[in-house]
């Protein structure tokens, strides 16, 4: 389904832990897209998010989706740390990429840290 830009794709936009964090625990869809068909995962990649891209990916993040050109999440970043994370995580898939648990309940776990690390410490989250 198409659509406006979530909570979730303004949060990996501006890299903020806390409101990915958030967003995720409120049930938007980690592979939910805009109306360019842009997933939060291709707007991480797109602003050289690493850690956003590696932590949405442990949640069952698409990284084969593509947007309204085409283009895959690895296709659209220019930074070459973020092209280096995509071209190991397609190497090293079991490494990087989780099923989402059955009931579609966000698993967020130590293996997503320091990026859940680095939220919990800055506003307290309870996870």
């Amino acid at each position: 389904m198409q659509g406006e830009k979530t909570k979730l794709h303004f949060a990996c936009c501006r890299g903020d832990p806390k409101e990915i964090i958030q967003a995720v625990k409120e049930g938007i869809s980690i592979n939910a897209v805009d109306n360019n068909m842009c997933t939060p995962l291709h707007v991480a990649a797109r602003y050289n998010h690493v850690e956003v891209c590696r932590f949405l990916m442990s949640q069952g993040a698409d990284p084969d989706m593509r947007d309204a050109a085409g283009r895959t999440p690895a296709q659209v970043t220019k930074s070459p740390e973020t092209k280096a994370f995509f071209a190991e995580a397609a190497a090293n898939p079991s490494v990087y990429m989780r099923v989402p648990a059955s009931d579609s309940t966000p698993v967020m776990s130590a293996r997503d840290a320091p990026f859940v690390d680095a939220a919990v410490e800055d506003q307290g989250l309870e996870l």
